[in-house]
C-alpha cells in the first residue's frame, strides 16, 4: 500500500507513475517462486518514513541456488516509452545485493543494488531508459542475495513503481564519483542515511555552484558519522584520496575514516577554519593502497558534542588519484644526515635510527628516527637537504610522530639561505601513538632554495623526553592555507 505522500506524488501530471505492485487488497502481480518460497502478503512488521504501508510481499531465497529465481509475468508487455525509472522498496535481514531484471523476447535489462542496511525499509531506483524502445518486456525478475548459494533469508518487498527517468536518464555511473547529489548518486549510505537529504544548494558560490547538495543535520553526540558502505573491499591501489566539498557552520575537525574490512581502521583529521562557505577537503589514504576496507565514514566536527541546529552541507564526494610527491625521509634506509643543531648534543639533543618501538596504527614500518631533546627548550634537530626543495607543485610536507604524554606541539622549519627560516607549527591531538601531522608551506612555495629541514618537538618546553618520527613526505596540499592565522581586529577582509 502506498503512503499518502506517494499517492499525492502519483497525482501530479508531470510525475505520473505506474504502480505495478503495492499489495493493496492483495497482490497485483502473479508472483512465482521458481526457486525458494513466495510467502504471499504480510502485514508490514516495521513501518518507517520510507514505507508506512500496511501490507507487503514476502519471499524466502532458496539455499540451493546462487541466483534464486523469483518472477512475475504479465500478459501485456511493459510500456517503458515514458515510465522507465523503476523503484522498489526492500526490507532485508542482512547486508546483501539485489537485482531487478526486466526480460522479454527482444532482450532484457537489469540493475544491481547493494543493500547496505539490514532490518530497515529502503528504496532502490533503477534507470531503465535504455530499454524505452523494447516493447516485448513481460517478465519482472527479482534476485535477492545473488551469487550466494547457501543463504536462505526472508526478504520483504513493496511498492514496485515506474515513472519518468527525468534529466538524469541514461547517466553512466562514474566509479570515482561517490555522490554529486544530482545524476551521479552512486553511494550506498549506512550511518546517517536517514538524516541525509538532497536539497537546493543554500550557498551556490565560490568553488561550488551546483544546484543540488546534501544536507546533514549533525546528531547531538560526538561521534556520529555519515557512512558509505561497499559490498566488496575498496580498490585503493590508485584512487586513494577521498575528497568532498563541505559547508561547515562552525570551526572544528572533519574526520575521514576507512574501516569495515579486515585491515585496521585508518583515520585522517582535517581542520575546519573557514566556515559558512564551501571548502574542499582531501584525505590522502595512499598508505592504504593494499589495505582491505569496505566503508568510508565522514565525521562532522569529530569528537565534539554537536549543538542543536548544527547543519552541514556536503557535495561532490569522490575518489581521486593521489598526486605523487617525494619521500624525503622514511629510514628504509635513512636518507638524510640528521644531527643536533650546531652539532651541539648537550643543547640540542641526540638522534638515532632505531627499530620502530610501536609498530602499530598508522605506522608499522620497521625503522624510525629517535630524538632526545637537549637542555634547550627550543632544542632543534636538523638535516641538510641533498637538493633544494621545490614547493611549486607540492607544497605540503607530511610527517608521522610518536610523542610522549603531555606533548602539545611540533614545529617543522624549512631553511633558505636567502629568505631565512619558514616555520609551520601543528598541534598534536594524540600522544603515545603514531599520529599524522601535516605542514603546508603553500605561502612559501615561491622560495626555491630551501636547503635544510629543522624539527622542534614541544618547542618552548624544557624536557629531555624521547620523541620518534618517520615518513616525511612531500605532496599536494590538503589543508586550508589560512589555517593558524589569527584574526586582526581592525581588518574586515583582505580576501586572502
Amino acid at each position: 500500500m502506498l503512503s499518502l505522500l506517494s499517492l499525492l506524488v502519483l497525482a501530479l501530471p508531470l510525475r505520473a507513475q505506474v504502480v505495478y505492485e503495492d499489495f493493496e487488497n492483495g497482490a497485483s502481480l502473479n508472483w512465482n517462486a521458481a526457486d525458494g518460497t513466495y510467502g504471499g502478503v504480510f502485514a508490514n512488521p516495521d513501518p518507517n518514513f520510507v514505507n508506512s504501508s500496511d501490507s507487503v510481499g514476502s519471499y524466502t531465497k532458496s539455499d540451493q541456488h546462487a541466483f534464486s529465481l523469483f518472477i512475475a509475468e504479465v500478459s501485456t508487455p511493459l510500456d517503458l516509452s515514458v515510465n522507465n525509472q523503476f523503484s522498489i522498496q526492500i526490507y532485508s535481514p542482512i547486508r546483501s545485493r539485489f537485482i531487478l531484471k526486466l526480460e522479454g523476447s527482444q532482450g532484457a535489462i537489469e540493475g544491481s543494488r547493494f543493500i547496505a542496511n539490514a532490518n530497515v525499509w529502503q528504496e532502490y531506483t533503477f534507470d531503465f531508459s535504455a530499454a524505452a524502445g523494447n516493447d516485448s518486456l513481460t517478465k519482472i525478475i527479482l534476485f535477492f542475495d545473488y551469487g550466494v548459494t547457501a543463504s536462505s533469508e526472508t526478504y520483504l518487498f513493496d511498492n514496485l513503481t515506474a515513472g519518468p527517468a527525468g534529466p538524469c536518464a541514461g547517466t553512466t555511473p562514474d566509479p570515482d564519483i561517490i555522490d554529486d547529489f544530482e545524476c551521479q548518486r552512486n553511494a550506498s549510505y549506512t550511518g546517517g542515511w536517514d538524516r541525509l537529504e538532497a536539497v537546493p544548494n543554500p550557498d551556490a558560490s565560490g568553488i561550488n555552484t551546483s544546484s543540488t547538495v546534501g544536507r546533514y543535520p549533525d546528531p547531538l553526540d560526538e561521534w556520529s558519522a555519515l557512512g558509505i558502505r561497499y559490498y566488496d573491499a575498496l580498490d585503493l591501489s590508485t584512487q586513494n584520496t577521498i575528497a568532498a566539498k563541505i559547508w561547515a557552520p562552525k570551526s572544528g575537525q572533519i574526520l575521514f575514516k576507512l574501516e569495515g574490512g579486515v585491515s585496521a581502521p585508518r583515520e585522517i583529521f582535517l581542520q575546519v577554519t573557514d566556515t559558512l562557505r564551501w571548502v574542499e577537503y582531501k584525505a590522502d589514504f595512499s598508505d592504504q593502497a593494499t589495505a582491505d576496507h569496505k566503508q568510508i565514514s565522514i565525521f562532522f566536527n569529530a569528537g565534539v558534542l554537536a549543538d542543536s541546529g548544527d547543519v552541514y552541507y556536503i557535495d561532490d564526494i569522490r575518489r581521486e588519484e593521489t598526486p605523487q610527491g617525494n619521500i624525503i625521509e622514511d629510514f628504509e634506509p635513512q636518507l638524510l644526515s640528521w644531527a643536533p643543531f650546531n652539532n651541539d648534543p648537550a643543547v640540542h639533543g641526540t638522534f638515532a635510527r632505531i627499530a620502530n618501538p610501536d609498530a602499530s596504527g598508522v605506522n608499522t614500518s620497521d625503522f624510525v628516527g629517535q630524538y632526545v631533546k637537549g637542555s634547550s627548550a627550543f632544542s632543534t634537530l636538523t638535516a641538510p637537504l641533498p637538493t633544494p626543495l621545490d614547493l611549486s607543485e607540492f607544497s605540503q610536507l607530511n610527517m608521522q610522530v610518536w610523542a610522549p604524554a603531555g606533548t602539545q606541539k611540533v614545529t617543522m622549519q624549512l631553511s633558505s639561505p636567502t629568505q631565512g627560516i619558514k616555520a609551520i607549527e601543528q598541534t598534536l591531538t594524540e600522544t603515545q601513538v603514531w599520529t599524522d601531522l601535516v605542514f603546508d608551506f603553500v605561502n612559501f612555495n615561491g622560495i626555491t632554495d630551501f636547503d635544510a629541514i629543522n624539527l622542534l618537538f614541544d618547542p618552548g618546553v624544557a624536557t629531555t623526553q624521547t620523541f620518534y618520527f618517520d615518513n616525511i613526505t612531500q605532496g599536494a596540499a590538503t589543508t586550508d592555507p589560512c589555517e593558524g592565522i589569527d584574526p586582526i581586529a581592525n581588518f574586515y577582509d583582505d580576501f586572502e
